[in-house]
C-alpha cells in the first residue's frame, strides 16, 4: 500500500492521505487496466495519467454541480410539505449542513411512502370503507348537546376527518393488568363459535402467550375462523419460530404487516410500522388498547428492562363492528384479498350491550396526517373540571403545551400519568 500511495505521489504531487485513499486507489486501478488494455474508454487517445485527470475533472464537476442541485430541490420540497416549523427548519439543517448524506436521510425518513402498490390498495379500500360508515351514519346517533356538550365539537371533528360516527349502547371494561387481560382473553377465545381475529405490534412467545396460542388451536379444531395479522420488525422473530408453523398447520392464516428489508427500504420507510393491538371475536366482544401479545413476567426480562405496565379495555356492543372492520382493512391491503368478501364473512350488525357511547379513531400511515394530535388539542381545550393524560412517551409539542396551559388558567385540573 506504501508503494502505491509513493507512486500516486508521484504521479499526482499535492495528493494528500485520505484523497490518496478516496481517488488513488481506485485511480491506480484504473491506471494499470487502462495500461494493460483491458478496460476501453473515450481517452484511449490520451496519455494514461492525463486520461485519469480527464476522468477525475468530470467526476468532481459533477459532484459540485449535483450538490447543490440536490440541496436547492429538496430543500424547496421540504417547504412545500408545510410541515410545523420547528419540523421544517430541522430538515433543512440536516440537508444543508450534511452534503449527500442529508438528502439520502431525507429520502429515507422525510416522508411517508408507504409503497404504490399499498397506497393504490388503501385508496381502494378507503373508499369501500367511507361509504360503508355512510350506511353506520344512518343507523347511530348519539345526542351528544343533551348528553355531554363539551363532547360534541369531538365527535364532529372525528366525523369530519373520518366520517365515523359514534356508536351508542356499548360496555366497557377497562383491565389494568396482563395477567387479567390474558385470562379474560383465552375465556373469549375458548367461547368463540364463529371467528378470532388478532392483530398486533409484538407477539412474542412465552408465558401466557403460549396460551393464547393454544387456545386458537382448539378454536381451529372446532372450525372456528381465525385470522392473525402481525407487525413485519415488531414480530419477526414469532413470525420465524415453530409457533407460528404450529399455528399455520392447524389452520390459521397469518399474515406479515408492512414486510422490512433492504430492499424495501429503498421505496418504503421501513420505519413506519403498524402499531395497532386489535382483537375480535365472533364480531361482538373486541379489545383494544396498548398491550402487545407478550407476556411481561418474560419479554426482555434478560435485558433487566422491568415488566411493561399496559391497559386493555374489552369492549361488547355496536362499536365492535367499527374495530372489526379497522382489522379487515389491514388484513385486505395486506393480503389482496377482497375487502367485500371480508366484510360479508365478519361483519354483522351487533346489539345493544351498554349504556356507553364510543367513537374509534383510526391512525397510522395510511390515514389523514395528523388526526389524533388534532384530536387531542380539541380535547384539551374541551375539557371544564378535569383532564388526565396516560402515557408511556411524554413529548409534547408547543402547541399541546399551549393547551395545556390554558387549561389550567381555566382551572382544569389535569395530571399527567407517565407508564
Amino acid at each position: 500500500m506504501r508503494g502505491l500511495r509513493s507512486l500516486a505521489l508521484l504521479a499526482f504531487p499535492d495528493f494528500s492521505r485520505l484523497q490518496f485513499y478516496f481517488y488513488g486507489i481506485p485511480g491506480m486501478v484504473l491506471f494499470l487496466s487502462m495500461i494493460s488494455g483491458k478496460i476501453s474508454t473515450p481517452f484511449d487517445h490520451l496519455h494514461p495519467i492525463m486520461a485519469i485527470d480527464k476522468i477525475y475533472w468530470i467526476i468532481t464537476t459533477g459532484i459540485f454541480l449535483a450538490d447543490p442541485a440536490i440541496r436547492i430541490g429538496l430543500s424547496m420540497r421540504v417547504l412545500m410539505r408545510k410541515r410545523a416549523p420547528s419540523v421544517t427548519l430541522a430538515w433543512l439543517a440536516i440537508i444543508v449542513l450534511m452534503p449527500f448524506l442529508g438528502a439520502a436521510v431525507y429520502l429515507l425518513l422525510g416522508e411517508n411512502r408507504i409503497g404504490e402498490k399499498r397506497a393504490r390498495c388503501s385508496s381502494v379500500d378507503l373508499s369501500l370503507m367511507q361509504s360503508w360508515a355512510e350506511g353506520l351514519n344512518r343507523r347511530a346517533f348519539t345526542g351528544w348537546r343533551f348528553l355531554n356538550p363539551e363532547c360534541d365539537p369531538i365527535h364532529r371533528q372525528i366525523d369530519t376527518a373520518t366520517r365515523i360516527p359514534t356508536m351508542p349502547g356499548n360496555s366497557i371494561k377497562l383491565i389494568e393488568c396482563s395477567d387479567e387481560f390474558f385470562d379474560s382473553l383465552i375465556r373469549d377465545i375458548d367461547r368463540a363459535r364463529i371467528s378470532c381475529l388478532l392483530e398486533f405490534y409484538i407477539w412474542t412467545a412465552g408465558g401466557k402467550a403460549d396460551l393464547v396460542c393454544r387456545a386458537l388451536v382448539r378454536a381451529s379444531q372446532r372450525g372456528v375462523r381465525c385470522r392473525i395479522l402481525l407487525d413485519s420488525i415488531g414480530s419477526k422473530d414469532f413470525l420465524r419460530s415453530r409457533q407460528r408453523r404450529e399455528l399455520e398447520k392447524a389452520g390459521k392464516k397469518i399474515a406479515e404487516c408492512m414486510p422490512a428489508g433492504l430492499g424495501q427500504a429503498l421505496f418504503v420507510r421501513i420505519d413506519l410500522r403498524n402499531h395497532r393491538k386489535i382483537i375480535c371475536i365472533d364480531g361482538c366482544i373486541g379489545y383494544t388498547g396498548s398491550q402487545n401479545l407478550v407476556d411481561p413476567k418474560f419479554f426482555k426480562q434478560d435485558r433487566q428492562v422491568g415488566e411493561w405496565v399496559d391497559i386493555m379495555v374489552r369492549i361488547r356492543g355496536p362499536v365492535v363492528e367499527i374495530i372489526t372492520a379497522f382489522f379487515l382493512n389491514d388484513g385486505a391491503v395486506e393480503s389482496g384479498e377482497d375487502l367485500e368478501q371480508l366484510k360479508r364473512e365478519e361483519l354483522r350488525d351487533v346489539p345493544e350491550a351498554g349504556p356507553i357511547p364510543v367513537q374509534p379513531v383510526p391512525s397510522g400511515p395510511g390515514a389523514a396526517e395528523e388526526t389524533i394530535h388534532d384530536l387531542l388539542l380539541t380535547t384539551i381545550y374541551a375539557a371544564r373540571r378535569e383532564l388526565i393524560l396516560t402515557t408511556p412517551y411524554f413529548v409534547p409539542d408547543k402547541p399541546i403545551l399551549t393547551a395545556l396551559k390554558s387549561a389550567a388558567q381555566r382551572g382544569v385540573c389535569h395530571r399527567s400519568r407517565k407508564k
